[in-house]
């Protein structure tokens, strides 16, 4: 029984020896990596990076005009400088029902008050012109 443990043990040894040079003898047989390389030569370094996050002016206006209406036509660009009195857009006036009623019932009254006024001369220029009558 000795002898057959120890041919046991003798036989696992070699048959892991075995294995273990036929392992390394498989590996050696594929292809080893290659590396490209390049020769040396001088170059401009760009370096870039990219960040996240919003850009904030320094300062800023809001534009409101007096009239309400539609953005015609833009003369300047976000960045712009603008200075006091600089043309910035083109508004095209769309009038509302009431503006546009206000302003009609306001050229009727002014008409109305041109011919009284007119009215009111020519009486006057009666009463002026007229030949007075002694009593």
């Amino acid at each position: 029984m000795k002898r057959t443990g120890t041919i046991i043990t003798l036989l696992v040894i070699v048959i892991a020896f075995s294995a273990g040079i036929w392992y390394i003898y498989s590996k050696d047989k594929t292809n080893p990596v290659v590396f490209q390389t390049e020769t040396a030569s001088i170059k401009t370094i760009v370096k870039k990076t990219v960040a996240t996050g919003n850009i904030v002016p320094k300062e800023e206006v809001l534009i409101k005009p007096n009239i309400s209406g539609i953005i015609d036509e833009i003369f300047v660009v976000a960045g712009d400088v603008v200075l006091a009195g600089d043309l910035i857009a083109k508004v095209k006036v769309v009038p509302n029902i009431n503006s546009l009623n206000s302003a009609k019932n306001n050229i009727n009254s002014a008409k109305t008050q041109v011919e009284t006024a007119r009215l009111a001369l020519r009486e006057s220029k009666k009463h002026i012109l007229a030949p007075k009558r002694v009593v």
